[in-house]
């Protein structure tokens, strides 16, 4: 009898610990206002997402996969970031966050003297590998995620247009995100970026992908990481992935989970290019 109290405690204290928890909410700005694409993710771990089109989001996780010291931090390009610790969270909460202020240097730039070129050359690879984006054993299959790649920035650069090549992808309709960060430590460091750069590809689309980025005038002044983050997606589809050349010169960087850690990975890198003048 003992024994039979025992294991039932056992039990009690295993679905305590791993009961599922869902925290859903709207993610606005001062003027209550959406916000969409807002990076919505427990700090340093998987466990994260990405707000819709109308500021909503909705998190799931296990109790017993986040640490009572955890923090959920809400964070995008052009606010400041929010994060509120574990035990104040409520199963449902609004956040608004406050616009952030961007003191520019200007910049002129002659436009007929410099010289166009295209960075970020790969090697053909001796291994069939890709990276995926869609994880199904995520919740929500991993959006938030961020593949990144690492140029070499000697002077004053402008950034025309990124290319980048999908390996495979079942989904109707992808959204992403490109974020182009300082280097410190040889991993990603600040987003340089005073505003999103959002585009979407449709129809299943594979290999080279396009992005003009001209109107942006993005202009960098050493070395940078470019990064795809994955942001929304259709409803029906489970792949979606960049191949992996390897053995390389480059570095690969991947991010599980939005407000995780980046992972560098040496000697392999993504198809991935910049169109530049300089």
């Amino acid at each position: 009898m003992k024994r039979v109290i025992a294991l039932l405690f056992s039990l009690a204290i295993s679905i305590g610990v791993y009961s599922q928890r869902k925290i859903t909410g709207t993610v606005q700005n001062s003027d209550n206002e959406p916000l969409a694409y807002v990076n919505v993710g427990f700090i340093g771990t998987t466990i994260g997402t990405i707000s819709d089109e109308y500021g909503n989001f909705e998190l799931s996780y296990k109790t017993g996969s986040i640490s009572v010291t955890d923090s959920l931090r809400f964070s995008m390009i052009g606010y400041h970031p929010q994060t509120i610790p574990i035990d104040k969270l409520d199963s449902k909460i609004e956040i608004f966050l406050r616009r952030q202020v961007f003191e520019l240097e200007e910049i002129e730039v002659l436009f007929g003297g410099l010289k166009q070129k295209r960075i970020g050359q790969f090697n053909t690879s001796v291994l069939n590998m890709g990276c995926n984006f869609s994880l199904s054993d995520y919740e929500n299959q991993n959006i938030g995620s961020e593949i990144g790649k690492k140029f070499i920035i000697t002077k004053s650069t402008l950034v025309d247009s990124l290319r980048f090549f999908v390996l495979h992808n079942n989904y109707d309709t992808v959204g992403f995100r490109i974020n182009i960060y300082s280097v410190k430590a040889n991993r990603p460091h600040i987003n340089l970026l005073t505003q999103d750069v959002i585009f979407e590809i449709n129809e299943k689309a594979t290999g080279w992908i396009v992005v003009d980025l001209t109107t942006y005038k993005i202009n960098v002044e050493d070395n940078i990481i470019v990064s795809l983050q994955w942001i929304y997606k259709s409803e029906s589809g489970n792949v979606l992935s960049l191949p992996i050349s390897m053995p390389t010169p480059y570095t690969h960087y991947y991010k599980y989970g939005c407000q995780n850690n980046w992972k560098r990975f040496k000697s392999m890198t993504t198809r991935m290019k910049l169109d530049v003048r300089n």
